[in-house]
């Protein structure tokens, strides 16, 4: 299951970030105007990106219980997912899969066992759960964490 590349190439992710960071202010959107699901996916992404984790998970929480993984919302949610685990958040992450009434476990099963490989012991249980084909995916995902997470410390 290749669902995760969408989203996970170093030069995708550091572009989709760059290019929403260049239309919208932080600061002041949020709070001025009405926002869209779709501008409130990408503010919580980069409230994410700029360690404003509060204000990310609170539009975040909105987004996903909202909406299922389809269409462009599936990018956005792959994206924010990806973003938590860079962001050391195991712990917000795991609580959006098992909040969501959107089966994001199945969805998004590469990260889903990603999530849990990075949590230690914690999800060790359920990560020796995992098929065997899922393993080299799960693999490359845990190596695009950490090297973003060495790259871009927070």
């Amino acid at each position: 299951d290749t669902t995760w590349r969408k989203a996970a190439s170093h030069e995708d992710f550091l572009w989709v970030l760059e290019t929403l960071r260049g239309k919208w202010n932080l600061d002041s959107a949020i709070s001025e105007w009405e926002i869209d699901d779709q501008s409130r996916a990408r503010f919580a992404i980069l409230n994410l990106w700029e360690n404003n984790f509060l204000e990310a998970s609170e539009l975040a929480l909105a987004y996903f219980h909202v909406h299922g993984p389809f269409d462009q919302h599936m990018l956005y949610q792959e994206f924010y997912l990806l973003e938590l685990l860079i962001r050391y958040q195991t712990h917000e992450c795991h609580s959006l899969f098992e909040a969501s009434p959107h089966r994001l476990k199945d969805v998004f099963k590469p990260i889903w066992y990603a999530l849990l490989k990075l949590m230690g012991e914690k999800g060790q249980k359920e990560y020796l759960r995992m098929g065997p084909e899922l393993h080299e995916t799960v693999s490359e995902i845990v190596g695009f964490v950490e090297k973003m997470r060495k790259q871009y410390p927070h």
